[in-house]
């Protein structure tokens, strides 16, 4: 449980100043090496994750972190229905896709209580 407390702290302690993270991370020197911020691949199991150990282990610091996140997706990943890929220092979009690792997000929204989404 430690080694995954320190992976979720170390991914949170380097997103952005509007709370948004990047997809890769080099994990021996911490820099953000896919600056694009979504909810798809690559990153979508750190938001899924946050949400269900925030459950599982009745943890009202990750439950902070995923409603810290979810705000700042939802402000600039969501464009109409869709969310697309941004810059995660500035919320600008750099792509506008959707790929099937995207499906989880209503279920976790759900799981969030956030069933009007």
């Amino acid at each position: 449980m430690e080694a995954a407390n320190n992976a979720i702290h170390g991914i949170w302690d380097r997103r952005s100043d509007i709370n948004l993270v990047g997809a890769h991370i080099n994990t021996k020197t911490g820099a953000w090496t896919q600056r694009d911020s979504s909810i798809g691949g690559s990153i979508d199991s750190f938001f899924e994750y946050l949400m269900k150990s925030s459950i599982l282990y009745n943890n009202n610091e990750y439950l902070q972190m995923f409603e810290e996140a979810y705000e700042a997706l939802d402000k600039y990943t969501q464009k109409n229905d869709w969310y697309v890929e941004v810059d995660y220092e500035k919320g600008t979009p750099t792509w506008a896709h959707f790929n099937s690792l995207q499906a989880f997000w209503p279920g976790t929204l759900v799981l969030y209580g956030d069933i009007d989404s």
